[in-house]
C-alpha cells in the first residue's frame, strides 16, 4: 500500500506547491460528490470520504486495485470512456450507473477528465460521480435518445434489436450487424473545438438516417461511433450494397461549418445473422472484430467478420499476452545481419534486430498484424 500512498503524494503534494496541492486535497474531501484518481494503468491511487459513502467501500481496501464498482456490462463503455479521457478529452454529466459493494445498482451522473503531470503528460484520470435524482433518472429512463444526435441510445438499440432476433427465430432470414467508427475524430476536436465536433457527430448522424433507410435500426453508441442493425436481408450481395453506399455517402463533404466544409472518414466492421452468430452479444463482438481489422487495415474500409479474421485477432491477442511475459522471462534476443556495399559486396556495417523466441512456438519472425482478406467474401 506505500508504493499507492506514494503515488497519491504526487498528485496531491508535487514539489512546486505542496501548500497548493493539500488545499486542493482537503476541498476534495469536503465535497458532497464522490472522486476518484485513477493511474494510466487503472489502478485506484486516490478516493474521498463521499466515495466511500456512495459505494460502501474503505480506502485502504482500494489503494492499488482496479475499481471495484463497474458493473459486468459496463465494461465496454468504461474502456471507450477511458479512451477518450487518454486522448485529452472531457466527459461532462454522462448518465451510467456503478455498483455499490452490497451489489445494488447506483444510477449517477459522471464527469471524468485527465490526469496531467507537471510534464504536461496525461498520467491517469480524475472521476466525480453523484447519484442522479429520481426526478432525474425517471427522466433518463424513459428517453430512449441520444441527447446530442437524437438517434436510439446503445441501450434502446439493444432493446429493439433483440427483439428483432426474438421475433426472427424460427424463420430464415438474414440479419447485419455493423460497427462504423469515424477515423480520426479526436483531432476534429483538437483543432476546431468539441462544439464542432458535437455539431458534426449529429450531421453524420442525420446522413446515416437518410442513408439507413426504414430496415435500418440505427444508434449512437457512444462517442463518435454508431451501430446499425439490417433487417430482412435477401441476399449477402444486397447487404454488401448497403454497407458500400453508407461508407461512400459519409466521405461527402459536410459544411455549415464557420471554416467551411469538413471532410472525414469511416471504417466499419459487419458481421451476419446467423452465419456468425444467434445472440446478440455474439453478433457485436464479431462485428467488432471486424472494425479492428478496417483500423489495422488503414483505416477509411470495411471488412466483413470471417473465422479466419477471428482467428488472427484471438491469436494475435494471445500472442500479445505472450509477449509481456516473454519481455520479463528475457525471451528477446538480438540478432546481427551484416550490411553489404552495392558495388564491391564489401561489409560496411550491421543492422540489430530483435527476434522474440517463445517457449512453445520457437523463434517468431516479424508479421503483419492483418493478412490481406477480401472485405466481402472471405469466409
Amino acid at each position: 500500500m506505500l508504493h499507492w500512498m506514494k503515488k497519491a503524494a504526487q498528485v496531491f503534494a508535487p514539489d512546486d506547491n505542496p501548500i497548493l496541492s493539500k488545499q486542493l486535497e482537503l476541498f476534495l474531501e469536503q465535497i458532497s460528490e464522490a472522486v476518484d484518481v485513477v493511474d494510466s494503468d487503472g489502478r485506484i491511487i486516490w478516493v474521498n470520504a463521499a466515495f466511500e459513502a456512495l459505494y460502501g467501500w474503505k480506502k485502504e481496501n482500494l489503494l492499488g486495485s482496479e475499481l471495484p464498482i463497474i458493473p459486468s456490462n459496463c465494461r465496454k463503455e468504461l474502456d471507450s470512456l477511458h479512451k477518450l479521457v487518454q486522448e485529452g478529452q472531457r466527459i461532462i454529466g454522462y448518465q451510467t450507473s456503478r455498483e455499490h459493494l452490497d451489489g445494488t445498482l447506483i444510477p449517477i451522473e459522471l464527469t471524468v477528465f485527465p490526469l496531467i503531470d507537471r510534464a504536461g503528460t496525461i498520467c491517469g484520470r480524475v472521476a466525480i460521480s453523484k447519484k442522479v435524482t429520481e426526478q432525474k433518472r425517471s427522466y433518463h429512463e424513459v428517453s430512449p435518445l441520444d441527447p446530442l444526435t437524437q438517434l436510439l441510445n446503445r441501450m434502446e438499440f439493444m432493446k429493439v434489436a433483440q427483439k428483432v432476433l426474438d421475433n426472427g427465430k424460427g424463420i430464415k432470414q438474414k440479419l447485419g450487424v455493423a460497427i462504423l467508427n469515424l477515423d480520426r475524430f479526436t483531432l476534429i476536436n483538437h483543432t476546431f473545438g468539441q462544439a464542432v465536433g458535437d455539431q458534426l457527430l449529429k450531421e453524420v448522424g442525420g446522413r446515416l438516417k437518410k442513408m439507413s433507410g426504414a430496415e435500418t435500426v440505427l444508434a449512437r453508441a457512444g462517442a463518435d461511433e454508431f451501430i446499425l442493425l439490417f433487417k430482412n436481408i435477401t441476399t449477402h450481395d444486397n447487404l454488401v450494397k448497403s454497407i458500400q453506399n453508407i461508407h461512400a455517402g459519409l466521405q461527402k463533404p459536410f459544411g455549415n461549418f464557420q471554416n467551411g466544409t469538413i471532410a472525414i472518414t469511416a471504417s466499419m466492421g459487419v458481421s451476419v445473422y446467423p452465419r456468425d452468430g444467434r445472440n446478440l452479444d455474439l453478433l457485436i463482438q464479431k462485428a467488432y472484430i471486424a472494425l479492428h481489422a478496417s483500423k489495422k487495415a488503414g483505416k477509411n474500409t470495411f471488412h466483413f467478420y470471417t473465422r479466419k479474421l477471428g482467428n488472427v485477432f484471438c491469436e494475435h491477442f494471445l500472442l500479445g499476452q505472450d509477449l509481456r511475459i516473454g519481455f520479463e522471462s528475457n525471451e528477446l534476443e538480438v540478432h546481427y545481419q551484416p550490411m553489404a556495399e552495392m558495388a564491391t559486396g564489401a561489409v560496411c556495417g550491421l543492422e540489430a534486430l530483435v527476434r522474440w523466441r517463445h517457449p512453445q512456438k520457437g523463434l517468431i519472425p516479424p508479421f503483419p498484424i492483418y493478412p490481406y482478406c477480401r472485405r466481402d467474401r472471405d469466409h
